[in-house]
């Protein structure tokens, strides 16, 4: 059996988010967030979301825009 000098030992990589339940119900929640509004979806008409296609919202909202807002009310058309 062979050494190799400065060789990364084997470790096993988890997500943390997945460790229990309420951590990948939150990770689960975001992903469908973005999905929904911060992400045009490729089977509607180019540059709409889903929350576009059923007119909740007249357009895509920027991510960092969707991450910094503390409601709904607050977001201008």
């Amino acid at each position: 059996m062979q050494f190799v000098a400065n060789a990364v030992p084997a470790r096993r990589r988890q997500n943390t988010y997945a460790k229990n339940v309420a951590g990948l119900k939150r990770a689960i929640t975001v992903q469908r967030l973005i999905h929904n509004w911060v992400q045009p979806h490729h089977s509607f008409e180019k540059g709409t979301t889903p929350a576009m296609a059923i007119g909740l919202y007249p357009r895509p909202i920027p991510l960092v825009e969707f991450l910094t807002t503390r409601g709904f009310h607050s977001l201008p058309n």
